[in-house]
């Protein structure tokens, strides 16, 4: 049973810490994408 709960508990954070990866992730592409945009914008 303690080893069952330990793994639950493991698998729950790992779910946790992806998910917030996850945005971080999309929040910085994106804002790369509209950067590079912009310079597009500005070069043109």
């Amino acid at each position: 049973m303690g080893l069952g709960l330990i793994a639950i508990s493991m698998l729950s954070w790992m779910l946790i810490w992806m998910t917030q990866q996850a945005r971080f992730l999309k929040a910085e592409i994106q804002s790369t994408g509209y950067r590079t945009l912009d310079e597009d914008k500005k070069a043109a």
